[in-house]
């Protein structure tokens, strides 16, 4: 997802573009099509980069181990250096404490993949759960709890029946 910023970076400070984002990333290995809208703002570094984006994210509950969905919301904020400058084509080192940046490449491109891929990452549950009220599997039977379950949650093992008649303390 790539968009060309040579004609921003030519323009003074505080000029801006906006554009629609309508397309698939690949994340994790497998296309995901984000929805948004992203701002690119002139700034004395280069760009500044604020973007919203939306999909979905396909996973496993952590609870009933059901596949389901939930939909993502990330809100990118990053600054791009450009590494040529748009006049003259001279390189440009970044400034100090920028090395690690993001950088427009030497054709004017801003490429926010990455970051895409980043903040998804980032953004991930880490025990997603289908719904909040998911009870999770049995146990004793292995089956999904929900209203109805019929097993009793006492385990069927006639070694271990002793153990319920231990009186301790």
């Amino acid at each position: 997802m790539q968009f060309n910023v040579s004609e921003l970076l030519r323009e003074s400070y505080g000029s801006f573009r906006e554009y629609a984002i309508d397309d698939d990333v690949r994340i994790d290995g497998a296309p995901r099509l984000v929805k948004g809208l992203v701002r690119f703002d002139r700034v004395p570094e280069g760009i500044f980069v604020r973007a919203v984006v939306r999909g979905e994210q396909n996973s496993e509950c952590s609870r009933c181990l059901e596949p389901f969905s939930f939909p993502v919301e990330l809100t990118i904020e990053e600054q791009y250096v450009p590494t040529v400058d748009p006049l003259t084509g001279a390189r440009i080192t970044p400034p100090e404490g920028e090395e690690d940046a993001y950088r427009v490449s030497e054709h004017h491109l801003i490429d926010l993949t990455l970051p895409i891929e980043q903040y998804w990452s980032m953004g991930m549950p880490i025990a997603p759960v289908c719904r909040s009220e998911c009870a999770g599997i049995c146990p004793t039977c292995g089956e999904r709890r929900e209203p109805g379950h019929g097993c009793s949650g006492e385990p069927d093992d006639g070694r271990w029946a002793k153990l319920r008649d231990l009186k301790l303390g």
